[in-house]
């Protein structure tokens, strides 16, 4: 995943949460949030691997 990948796939989901807060759907908001997380955890998690 290059990082505008990574941009323009945290942009879509950061949409979707604000639409959740602006019509009060929480659990829509924690599966926006989970999704942000496991996103970080590839893409920052993928960095930290030694290339070999």
């Amino acid at each position: 995943m290059s990082p505008t990948q990574l941009v323009v796939a945290e942009a879509k989901i950061n949409q979707r949460c604000e639409a959740a807060r602006r019509a009060g759907d929480l659990a829509e908001m924690q599966r926006c949030r989970a999704e942000l997380t496991s996103l970080h955890r590839v893409y920052y998690g993928a960095l930290r691997q030694p290339m070999c």
